[in-house]
């Protein structure tokens, strides 16, 4: 499957939430953001869940995650590489958001507890975006 660069699918996706309800997304795929997310030594870990029904084209999915900390924006998309039945049934999904900011001598993520946005995108993999979501989660601290 040929697969569109992140930047250009999450473009698509942002295009395709912003026209709202009249663009729907392939009712054969839908996904879902869960409220939550938890911050580990590992980065931010988001997750959700997809659901697709059988005769869904293969796709792929991109997840962003976007937070303002102090003046700072950090932001780092993420290219799922999980492999889906489409039998109908809810599967969960989860992205660990690593990327390359990190606090200078600590190893930590810059992600810190608070408001966060996750946006994710179901693509065909070449012009259809099949579904996609946009939602303000809570990053919470792990607890030991």
């Amino acid at each position: 499957m040929k697969r569109r660069p992140v930047a250009v699918l999450l473009a698509s996706v942002m295009a395709l939430s912003l026209a709202g309800p009249a663009a729907a997304a392939d009712p054969l795929v839908e996904v879902t953001i869960d409220p939550t997310g938890t911050l580990s030594p590992e980065g931010a870990i988001i997750s959700g869940t997809l659901q697709c029904a059988p005769g869904a084209p293969p796709f792929s999915i991109v997840v962003d995650l976007r937070q303002k900390v102090g003046q700072r924006v950090i932001e780092e998309f993420e290219d799922l590489d999980f492999v889906f039945v489409c039998d109908g049934t809810v599967h969960s999904w989860v992205a660990v958001m690593l990327g390359s900011r990190v606090e200078p001598g600590t190893g930590n993520s810059l992600y810190k507890a608070g408001p966060a946005v996750v946006r994710i995108g179901v693509s065909d993999g070449f012009d259809e975006v099949l579904a996609s979501a946009q939602r303000t989660i809570k990053l919470r601290r792990a607890h030991p």
